[in-house]
């Protein structure tokens, strides 16, 4: 009699069994709601970024609460926690940017391709949730710090170089001003690239130099957007 060596069909189907850590997966939508409907409320509710960001987080509502109240497990803890962080990550994108024009006409605004980016980012991080809750994965190991802390910082580091700070300092007000698109964008992809211990620097520098040029080409040449190159003292 023979016996099938093939690979088992992977079975889509949510499970329950509630676990104390699928609290926190029903929290943790929830959690992130709260920054979606903050940054939804910077644009007008019947545009088609405010009808996105309104359904993105009453999806988000929906999600913590039938986990919560029908006790769904969640068998892969990965897929799932990584896909909403990448979701919060992308409603950071649109809470930062909210001040930044968009679309005027067919004319691109400096807040339409971080938006478009983030829409791409939304929808495919809602894919990976969605992954996460219907397929089995490897128990969660250690978490890494080193990782998202760096990306983390890089990203922090070019908002503060594209765009300065200004702050108080013993009743004296410091201003910082702008470095400008050029180092913004180097310095950013070398900090995100100390976030492997893999890097090879030679290759990291290389690459930053390119994906600056990049940078200056598709938004300063191609779409004649605003954007200040190089520090002004």
């Amino acid at each position: 009699m023979s016996e099938s060596i093939g690979p088992a069909a992977t079975q889509w189907k949510l499970t329950t069994g509630h676990q104390t850590r699928d609290l926190w997966a029903g929290l943790t939508p929830l959690v992130i709601s709260l920054l979606d409907f903050d940054a939804a409320r910077h644009f007008d509710p019947l545009s088609p970024l405010g009808i996105f960001l309104w359904a993105v987080g009453l999806a988000l509502v929906a999600l913590g609460l039938v986990i919560l109240v029908l006790r769904v497990h969640v068998p892969n803890h990965r897929d799932y926690y990584g896909g909403l962080a990448l979701i919060g990550l992308a409603l950071l994108a649109f809470w930062a940017g909210s001040d930044l024009p968009g679309l005027r006409g067919f004319s691109f605004g400096a807040g339409t391709a971080p938006r478009l980016f983030a829409v791409g980012l939304t929808l495919v991080s809602g894919v990976i949730v969605v992954q996460g809750l219907v397929t089995p994965g490897e128990p969660m190991s250690a978490f890494a710090v080193r990782g998202p802390l760096l990306v983390t910082i890089s990203i922090l580091a070019f908002s503060f170089f594209i765009r300065g700070v200004t702050f108080e300092w013993s009743g004296s007000l410091v201003r910082i001003p702008p470095f400008g698109l050029i180092i913004a964008s180097f310095v950013t992809f070398v900090v995100a690239a100390a976030a492997s211990k893999e890097t090879r620097w030679v290759e990291a520098t290389i690459m930053a130099a390119a994906i600056t040029a990049f940078c200056w080409l598709l938004f300063v040449w191609l779409l004649g957007l605003p954007f200040q190159l190089w520090p002004r003292f």
